[in-house]
């Protein structure tokens, strides 16, 4: 007896399907997405002497970084996101990364499971793009 995959609707999302919408929903509310690829990097390749080096994507660390300019600063918001599927849980690497980029460096990082979820990231983004937007000199 074949056995039938459940039609798209009928199942929960895949991990790669959840990519896939939010990063086009990133871009149509104008942000840049940058996949770091850090599963990719070969382990022990951003180590010197056992520590990370500087720069280097340390395995754990998120799925893609979005970011988006403020117009006549320069400068611009990031979006630490890691993606998962609906019943996807973080490895201890990543916990580990996202709490390192929390405590360490002020940086929230966070876990998108549906549209839903990154439409909230960008939501935040674009407060946070109102608010200081207001102090520009």
């Amino acid at each position: 007896m074949t056995r039938h995959p459940r039609a798209a609707h009928l199942r929960p999302a895949t991990e790669k399907e959840v990519v896939s919408a939010c990063v086009d929903r990133f871009l149509l509310a104008g942000w840049y997405p940058v996949r770091t690829e850090a599963n990719n990097i070969g382990r022990g390749t951003a180590l010197r002497n056992g520590k990370p080096r500087p720069g280097a994507l340390p395995p754990g660390f998120p799925d893609y970084l979005f970011t988006k300019g403020l117009v006549g600063t320069g400068l611009g918001l990031v979006a630490f996101v890691e993606f998962k599927r609906a019943d996807g849980t973080l490895t201890q690497g990543q916990r580990h990364q996202h709490q390192l980029l929390n405590q360490g460096y002020g940086q929230a990082v966070h876990v998108v499971r549906s549209l839903e979820e990154a439409e909230a990231v960008i939501a935040l983004g674009e407060r946070l793009e109102a608010l200081l937007g207001k102090v520009r000199p």
